[in-house]
């Protein structure tokens, strides 16, 4: 992608930047995101993060959720 880092960074590392091209909605607690696609969501963790540089997530699961397809 030609473009500065400057510019793509806040698109990658804030809730409003992630929220224009990547999710419905992005809402930020602490270390983790939380995307809203369709009326669910997704948990990540900031994992790594350098700025102006790079950011790394890494997707949480909902141990709720699994527990619950695991008792089923």
């Amino acid at each position: 992608m030609n473009c500065s880092p400057l510019v793509l960074y806040p698109r990658l590392s804030t809730a409003g930047g992630l929220a224009e091209w990547f999710a419905e909605n992005v809402n930020v607690e602490g270390k983790y995101f939380i995307f809203i696609w369709d009326g669910t969501s997704q948990k990540a963790e900031v994992t790594q993060k350098k700025d102006n540089y790079f950011i790394r997530f890494h997707w949480v699961d909902d141990p709720q959720e699994t527990l619950s397809s695991n008792s089923e």
